[in-house]
């Protein structure tokens, strides 16, 4: 049952980053530049949010700017897609601790 959910959590997250993948083309050097600035205005602006602060969570920005996404829609559909991991990692994580709860006796279900 728990195995279903996450399974369902993790279908659901790709499902809703398909949902808002970008349909443009790709961009030239310079509007990526362009696109990579507007992306850290909105950070600088609106700080970091959920997204880590890591050089791949940027790399996945970069490349949703590339392939024809704009700073902003980079900036939301990170935070969107990052809070939709945190919350599954924490979903599996408190259902580790019921499980392991229940098998030393603490909670029935």
């Amino acid at each position: 049952m728990k195995r279903r959910l996450t399974a369902a959590t993790i279908a659901a997250a790709t499902a809703l980053s398909l949902a808002v993948a970008p349909t443009a083309s790709a961009k030239t050097e310079e509007e990526t530049a362009l696109g990579a600035l507007s992306f850290a205005y909105h950070l600088a602006k609106n700080g970091q949010g959920v997204i880590p602060a890591t050089e791949g969570a940027g790399q996945l920005a970069l490349g949703s700017i590339a392939a024809g996404s704009s700073g902003e829609q980079a900036y939301y559909a990170s935070q969107v897609g990052w809070g939709l991991v945190w919350a599954a990692v924490a979903a599996t994580g408190i259902g580790a601790i019921a499980v392991a709860a229940q098998r030393a006796g603490l909670i029935k279900f």
